[in-house]
């Protein structure tokens, strides 16, 4: 009951943290994102599909651009390319990447398109992978299908179960995370099983060879919301292996029961021990299936766990300043505060890297005071404090925070005592910070003491470097 033993120690973030990293392809989404991408390509012979690999240059096929019984291709002047916003983008080059004759590519340089471009998978894709394809089958224009890759190992292509018809050709056919994994080839045309693209790896080498620049890093990447449901599939497959454990708990048990029984028959005994080592060899190899199972969830829960982002950060900041309005060096201004993270911004592969925050502050204000050493009977220089303050504080995206607060406590050092304010002193801050994506805090910070006339008793500039402690995923 080792087993048994493992899951009583686990903690019930853990369970809570096991969800799936399977992404599901999500049709709606990848037409909002990526359709303003594809462009719709007039010549005088008729018309086809093409894509934006970068601001400046569009991937179609040779054929589309080609002249029908002259030979050759269509010069730049007589090529349209439309845009799904209305807007035309006028062609400065043609390039057919004639290098490459049997591979049916081109490229066109275009003037700068105001957009996104497209990424490209540079790898190859599974069969069975969820795909769509958008273009313009019969010019209707940006039309969206959707199927998956059929066969994967010809030379130049991928076999698509995806619809398309006149017109689609040069279009993208994309994955799940908005990236392009192959260029529909449309004059192809064998049957319902005979659509073909040129894969996006051969389209990744041909443009890395004639230096046309592109990006490979994913449109789409997985919301909080994705991450939130993937997480509740992942505890009911946990729930499921569980049950499945028990399940062979009972039978292991069964089979020693039936183990027991047989060794009386001495007869029937060397039959039925090979029967019984068969179906523990089996038993075994289910358990090492189901171990593998549970690592390999636990392995998806740290994953996704680092993507959550931490909820709550203890921070701590320490830094010279130098006040303006009383024309006196502050040693240190020292702040510790607590703050609640919101608003989550993530890189390109869904990691949390900058965040908004709130929360609130103490801070004291460390200077030289002048003061009547006893011992000696003269004044002396005393290391002390100036001003106790607690503020509350909103940070935007990890580079600027405000301030708000009152001064509760103050030092006087001509009366060696500590007092309140006679009328209440507010004080206002702001910080700038030069490390947005780092725990570690460097920047700029100011802060004033106004009464409730607004008029300042301390402005003070200084740098404030510190550290935050984030805590608490969900």
């Amino acid at each position: 009951m080792a087993w048994l033993r493992t899951l009583r120690r686990l903690t019930p973030w853990m369970l809570w943290c096991s969800i799936a990293v399977a992404q599901p392809l999500d049709a709606t989404k990848i037409y909002k994102a990526c359709a303003p991408a594809v462009v719709y390509i007039e010549t005088p012979s008729g018309s086809g599909s093409g894509f934006l690999v970068h601001p400046q240059y569009v991937v179609t096929n040779k054929h589309v651009i080609k002249r029908p019984w002259l030979g050759g291709y269509y010069a730049a002047w007589q090529i349209e390319v439309k845009t799904r916003s209305g807007s035309s983008l006028r062609v400065l080059d043609v390039k057919p990447l004639e290098d490459y004759s049997d591979i049916d590519l081109a490229v066109l340089k275009v003037a700068r398109f105001q957009g996104t471009p497209l990424p490209i998978y540079p790898g190859v894709a599974e069969v069975g992978e969820p795909v769509v394809a958008i273009g313009h089958p019969r010019a209707m224009q940006w039309s969206q299908t959707q199927g998956s890759i059929s066969k994967n190992d010809l030379q130049y292509h991928y076999q698509l179960d995806v619809a398309t018809d006149f017109g689609s050709s040069g279009g993208p056919v994309i994955n799940r995370w908005g990236q392009v994994v192959a260029v529909v080839q449309g004059m192809l045309l064998l049957s319902a099983t005979g659509r073909f693209g040129i894969r996006s790896d051969v389209l990744k080498q041909l443009l890395d060879t004639y230096g046309i620049p592109y990006t490979t890093a994913p449109l789409l990447t997985p919301t909080a919301a994705d991450l939130s449901a993937l997480q509740e599939q992942l505890a009911q497959e946990r729930q499921q292996l569980i049950a499945e454990r028990i399940e062979l708990e009972r039978q292991r048990a069964q089979f020693q029961t039936e183990l027991q029984q047989a060794r009386p028959f001495l007869a029937e005994y060397a039959q039925k021990r090979s029967q019984l080592e068969q179906k523990e060899q089996e038993l075994d190899r289910r358990e090492r299936e189901l171990e593998e199972r549970e690592r390999a969830l636990e392995r998806k829960a740290a994953r996704i766990a680092e993507k959550l982002g931490e909820r709550f950060a203890l921070e701590f900041l320490l830094g010279p300043a130098y006040d303006i309005w009383q024309e006196q060096f502050v040693l240190s201004r020292a702040s510790a505060g607590l703050f609640y993270r919101f608003g989550f911004v993530r890189d390109e592969e869904g990691y949390v890297v900058r965040a908004d925050q709130f929360g609130i502050m103490a801070s004291r204000d460390i200077v030289f005071l002048r003061a009547e050493l006893s011992q000696w009977n003269r004044e002396g220089i005393v290391l002390g404090w100036r001003y106790d303050e607690l503020a509350l504080a909103l940070e935007f995206s990890s580079l600027v925070r405000l301030s708000f607060g009152l001064v509760l406590r103050q030092f006087d050092p001509q009366r060696n005592l500590v007092t309140i304010p006679a009328e209440p002193r507010y004080t206002v801050g702001v910080l700038l910070d030069a490390l947005p994506e780092s725990a570690f805090l460097f920047g700029v910070g100011a802060t004033a003491h106004v009464d409730r006339r607004l008029r300042p008793s301390a402005v003070s500039v200084g740098l404030q470097v510190g550290y935050a402690l984030h805590f608490l995923r969900w």
